[in-house]
């Protein structure tokens, strides 16, 4: 069910892109796949993520631009009831590439939502 509160969920989801950048800053896919407390922490925050997003209406996510919705969906499956099978090099992809291009869409969404007030 969308948010009625699609602000709060917005920022929820750059709160935890902002977390993900800080664990992940200074390393590679290969100090990542090292560091087990990083890997459980980024991948609490991805779920975090997608569980926000999904939360979203259509309308904020037209508005956010084109992400792979459905995608992200799926991990947040992958990640809560198959997590032996989670590919640490999708998970490394999402939290270094994907998730920082989201946060910034977000950021200029809620930025025209609190100047529309």
């Amino acid at each position: 069910m969308p948010s009625k509160k699609p602000a709060f969920r917005l920022q929820d989801i750059i709160e935890n892109a902002d977390d993900i950048a800080s664990w992940i800053d200074g390393m590679n896919e290969a100090s990542f796949r090292k560091d087990r407390k990083t890997i459980r922490s980024v991948e609490r925050s991805i779920e975090m993520v997608i569980e926000a997003a999904t939360k979203l209406d259509d309308d904020v996510k037209a508005r956010l631009g084109a992400h792979p919705w459905h995608l992200l969906k799926g991990m947040g499956n992958k990640l809560r009831h198959e997590y032996d099978k989670v590919s640490l090099e999708i998970i490394w992809d999402t939290a270094a590439n994907k998730i920082p291009l989201l946060a910034a869409d977000c950021r200029r969404v809620l930025d025209e939502m609190r100047l529309a007030e």
